[in-house]
């Protein structure tokens, strides 16, 4: 392969690459349904709330209109908190309530109860007493500056680390500038701290209200990740300080092989989690 045609698909499967992991998980877009007697019961669940105000609930009925149900309720809770009820009053062709507004990076979760004149019962979710809930997350507003740099940052930090590794199976192939190899690796790790963690906590503050929310403090799939892959590249520097640094290759504490050897493993790797679906 040409060089050129290398670095062309280098660009093309970083661009896939960045592209995947920055992408919010979006849950599918679902219709559920139940049924008391002969009315069935049409809710499509609402996932997350952009922005302040109240979350907008409906259903939609069908049958016959004397055998509607008596009432529908809306359960729902903030976090571990206690369940509050409201009524979904009649609205055209659909009952509606509204959700009251929560602050950015509460997760609230709810369930929808109907009964009959004659008691019978129905909810959705089906499994809502075995405590499978609907749940919505209330997020922010991150600014189109920031959303840009912060992905822009990571995607070029992960574009140099992979050059890194294409430059380092050719190192090892037939020898060469060595150089190319500790450049690309030392300022892709810096721009995977810049995107990480200073623009990557203040996205994270602007949507969750948390800059943080990975290990060791939290949970968070997206922030647990982006220390995992600045972790791996911040040892491999470290381990080349003396060439990196200091441009002393005899303080350096793994041969340049190894180091070759080691920016391919850390693309792989870095491949590997950008692939896990974005928390945002």
């Amino acid at each position: 392969m040409r060089p050129h045609h290398k670095i062309a698909l280098c660009l093309a499967w970083a661009a896939w690459l960045i592209l995947m992991g920055q992408e919010p998980g979006r849950a599918e877009d679902r219709e559920e349904v139940g049924r008391l007697g002969e009315i069935l019961i049409e809710h499509r669940p609402v996932e997350e709330q952009i922005g302040e105000g109240g979350v907008p609930i409906s259903v939609r009925l069908k049958g016959a209109a004397s055998a509607h149900p008596f009432n529908v309720r809306l359960f729902y809770r903030v976090e571990e908190g206690s369940f509050q009820s409201i009524p979904l009053e009649p609205a055209g062709e659909s009952l509606r309530t509204v959700i009251p507004s929560q602050p950015r990076g509460t997760k609230l979760f709810y369930f929808l109860e109907a009964r009959d004149r004659v008691g019978n019962r129905v909810t959705l979710p089906a499994q809502a007493d075995a405590g499978q809930l609907y749940r919505i997350k209330f997020k922010g507003h991150a600014s189109l500056p920031l959303l840009l740099g912060h992905i822009g940052a990571m995607f070029s930090g992960a574009l140099l680390c992979l050059l890194g590794a294409i430059f380092s199976v050719s190192y090892l192939r037939k020898g060469g500038r060595f150089e190319r190899i500790s450049r690309s690796v030392a300022w892709g790790t810096l721009l995977i701290f810049i995107g990480g963690f200073p623009m990557g906590m203040a996205m994270g503050y602007a949507v969750f209200g948390q800059p943080w929310t990975g290990l060791p403090i939290g949970g968070d799939v997206t922030d647990t990740k982006t220390l995992i892959v600045f972790i791996y590249w911040l040892v491999a520097v470290l381990l080349l300080k003396g060439t990196i640094f200091q441009g002393s290759p005899g303080k350096d504490w793994v041969s340049r092989k190894t180091f070759a050897r080691l920016t391919i493993v850390g693309t792989v790797l870095t491949a590997l989690i950008y692939l896990i679906p974005h928390s945002i």
